[in-house]
């Protein structure tokens, strides 16, 4: 056993290990939540970005397009294109240009242009025109080819703009067009009263060479940086212009900017011109987060040293404490099961006396838990007064179960009986006060004996639901009434079952259903479980491991089974096929589901027929008439088996008005002895008739049999007479 230091020191250091496991992790877990506040703040204002970007885009390209057909409208403007007359044109549309560039300083562009693209008139430079710098204009060549109005951004001889193109008719007669240009500026200047940004602009590469005004540009991929900001070129040569990244942090000058790279400005063609590269400072936000971390930082660390101080003064205490928790009950301060283990080491002769209070259950459910729980600390008193005394040690091991124990060098099994006869005397005449509720109430006991040098706890319990079950006060334990080796063959039945699923040994013999003339229109699928034993396999029947197989929740793989192998053999087949489902199977949400997708996939799904027993275990109709709608919906029939058998209830066939009733085997191998059981039949048969269900009779083994059964009026016949089961079809 380790010394107190070493426990000391190990304790201490897990103790500390896990402490700061758990402080870095609740760091690292509240710089996640600051980093995720920072990029939710972002984000929001990314989308208030985008929407007003786009917003004023969009109610800017409708202002300007509407005033631009107001002045193509105006009385002389269209004569005056077509007539070529430059002077009287700029007359009347330059007072408009000069009121939207008054209103809107990023209005820069509107020009006439002819049929074949040249400057006819540029409003804006009105001394300049004539030229046909237009042939690496796609919108103006777009325009002009298909006589329709264009938008969309455009690398220009300057700089990129907005350009509005309108188609200029006259008389049906198309006279060449009109742009209108405006800087992407003007979409962004109501966003910076709203959020400090700064802006700049990368361009496809290849658009380059359609501008005058040689810059230095900074290429990367296909995008080529319209910019000389520092910022922005090295946001350019970090950021991936192709896809958005929550990361997009710049640090310039000791500020830190956080570079939207997702507002694309598209052509007219809806394809990629530029991306605007807007940048917002988040320094103060970055900034206000290191302090907080910080803070948390200390405020984790300095109790972490004041508590190192606490334990470090305090453990002797607490190890005390934690070893009266370990081996001793709580509520009676008795020693505990941990405490028994401990003590029960060892190869040496002992006695074992397991004492349990009999419905200890219907005090607590008659009186409350609380005046149960006095109860058993009056009897746990009791007890240890009662062990002293004989010398004996005493443990609480359950809620009302308690184990007395003794070495002993030679052991007089007679001693147990006076032992056992005190014992009861002593309960007998005690009474137990429930002062709360003012009443006494006596208690009765049942013990199981196990003495020797291989005494067990489960030896004692062995011996005290043996004794129970026989209504005895207390059984000492003998060989005989050792259940180890039942509980060993459940255990190698589950592993046989486990291993039969494993290896596909869960398989479906078929037995056949005749018609009244003994011709074959069905069959039932009855599982089985194919057991290998040294090379030999053999066959398990389903009375011997379904109900075990329920218990260790392995029942829903062998259904499945079962209807996958039933499904698959009558594919092809003619006959229809009758499937067993539990209660379970039904209630079951996903076999429900697995049912109903093997129906879907079903060529016929009407040649399967689900028989379902009625019996008391369904505790919920409505769940079954639910699943009986669900597989109806798809053509499936549905049967009740073992019908007449101990629990048959006519109102619920009248709710869920099956396609047959199958009557159990127990009524039909009498009906040619028995008068009761004809009876019995006949009345099934005639019930069924009138609601038009058909009959199916069980246990037909001979001829005789045969005969009875079709003069009671049952449509369809099952049994050793017509074929046993087998895996091969008939």
């Amino acid at each position: 056993m380790q010394s107190p230091e070493k426990i000391k020191f190990r304790t201490l250091f897990a103790t500390f290990s896990i402490i700061f496991l758990v402080v870095a992790i609740i760091l690292f877990y509240v710089n996640h939540i600051f980093e995720r506040k920072l990029h939710e703040t972002i984000e929001a204002k990314d989308k208030i970005l985008h929407k007003l970007f786009h917003q004023n885009l969009e109610h800017e390209r409708d202002v300007y397009e509407k005033r631009l057909v107001r002045i193509l409208n105006e009385p002389g403007v269209k004569e005056a294109f077509k007539e070529r007359n430059r002077e009287k044109l700029y007359k009347i549309v330059a007072p408009f240009y000069k009121q939207m560039a008054k209103e809107n300083p990023y209005v820069k562009i509107m020009t006439f242009r002819l049929e074949d693209g040249s400057a006819f008139l540029r409003v804006h430079k009105p001394e300049m025109y004539g030229d046909k710098l237009n042939k690496k204009r796609k919108i103006i060549i777009d325009t002009n080819r298909e006589k329709i109005k264009h938008y969309g951004f455009e690398v220009g001889k300057l700089k990129m703009t907005y350009r509005i193109v309108l188609p200029i008719f006259y008389q049906n007669e198309y006279l060449g067009l009109v742009e209108f240009g405006i800087e992407p500026a003007s979409f962004i200047r109501k966003l910076t009263k709203i959020i400090d940004l700064k802006y700049a602009l990368a361009i496809k590469k290849e658009m380059k060479s359609v501008m005058i005004e040689k810059k230095e540009f900074i290429d990367k991929d296909d995008f080529s940086l319209a910019s000389s900001d520092p910022l922005f070129i090295k946001a350019f040569e970090k950021i991936d212009l192709h896809s958005k990244d929550d990361n997009n942090f710049v640090t310039y000058n000791d500020r830190h900017y956080f570079v939207e790279n997702d507002l694309v400005l598209y052509d007219h063609k809806g394809n990629r011109a530029a991306v605007l590269l807007a940048a917002e400072d988040v320094t103060e936000e970055i900034e206000s987060k290191r302090d907080l971390f910080y803070k948390f930082l200390f405020i984790f660390i300095f109790p972490l040293f004041i508590l190192f101080i606490i334990l470090n003064y305090s453990f002797d205490f607490f190890l005390k404490k934690i070893h009266n928790l370990i081996y001793t009950d709580e509520l009676t301060g008795l020693k505990n099961r941990v405490a028994f283990r401990k003590d029960s080491q060892g190869n040496k002769n002992r006695a074992l006396v397991l004492v349990d209070i009999n419905a200890f259950k219907t005090i607590n459910e008659l009186y409350g838990v609380e005046a149960g729980n006095e109860i058993l600390k009056q009897f746990g008193s009791l007890l240890e007064s009662f062990a002293q005394k004989r010398d004996f040690s005493l443990y609480r091991i359950s809620s009302d179960e308690f184990v007395f124990m003794k070495a002993f060098d030679k052991f007089d099994p007679n001693q147990c009986k006076y032992f056992i006869k005190e014992l009861y005397e002593t309960v007998r005449n005690h009474s137990f006060v429930l002062p709360e509720l003012g009443i006494k109430t006596d208690i009765e006991i049942t013990a199981g004996i196990v003495y020797g040098k291989k005494t067990s706890l489960e030896k004692a319990l062995m011996a005290l639901e043996k004794a129970r079950e026989e209504r005895r006060e207390y059984l000492i334990y003998s060989s005989k009434i050792d259940t180890k080796k039942d509980t060993q063959k459940i255990i190698a039945l589950k592993k046989d079952i486990k291993k039969a699923l494993e290896e596909n040994n869960i398989v479906v013999y078929y037995q056949p259903i005749t018609d009244k003339n003994g011709k074959v229109i069905k069959y039932e699928s009855l599982v089985r479980m194919i057991k290998n034993t040294d090379g030999k396999e053999e066959v398990i029947a389903p009375c011997e491991f379904l109900e075990l197989s329920q218990k260790f929740n392995l029942y829903p793989q062998i259904s499945k089974a079962v209807i996958d192998q039933s499904f698959r053999m009558f594919e092809n087949r003619k006959e229809k096929v009758s499937i067993n489902l539990s209660p379970n199977d039904i209630i079951d949400k996903e076999m429900q589901q697995y049912i109903i997708k093997k129906l879907d996939s079903f060529a016929s799904p009407e040649r399967i027929i689900f028989e379902i027993t009625e019996d008391e275990s369904i505790k919920d109709f409505e769940h079954v008439k639910s699943f009986i709608k669900k597989v109806r919906s798809f053509g499936a029939q549905i049967a009740i088996d073992d019908f007449g058998s101990g629990y048959s209830n006519y109102f619920h066939i009248l709710e869920l008005q099956p396609d047959y009733l199958k009557i159990d085997g127990s009524l039909i191998r009498n009906i040619h002895t028995s008068e009761e059981s004809k009876i019995i039949v006949k009345t099934i048969a005639v019930f069924a008739k009138e609601l038009n269900i058909k009959t199916v009779a069980e246990f037909i083994y001979d001829e005789e049999i045969f005969q009875y059964a079709k003069e009671l009026g049952i449509d369809e016949f099952q049994g050793f007479y017509f074929g046993k089961p087998s895996p091969k079809l008939v």
